[in-house]
């Protein structure tokens, strides 16, 4: 999914996988937290110093994409 939201992959695998989350709602779902977090620990990156709330959004972000 990080990889497809990223647009990381090869235009027929990115085409897979968006018909795929056009139609499965957990996917859907996945992807649209990804971006989310992604959008925001960019924003986080920015800032210094790094505050509790960033350490902890980097580590929400970091289980999601290793579960």
């Amino acid at each position: 999914m990080d990889a497809w939201v990223d647009a990381e992959l090869d235009d027929a695998e990115a085409r897979r996988i968006a018909d795929h989350v056009r139609h499965c709602w957990d996917c859907s779902s996945a992807a649209e937290t990804a971006r989310l977090v992604k959008r925001s620990l960019r924003r986080l990156r920015d800032r210094e110093p790094r505050r509790p709330a960033a350490a902890r959004l980097e580590r929400f972000a970091h289980r999601l994409v290793h579960r």
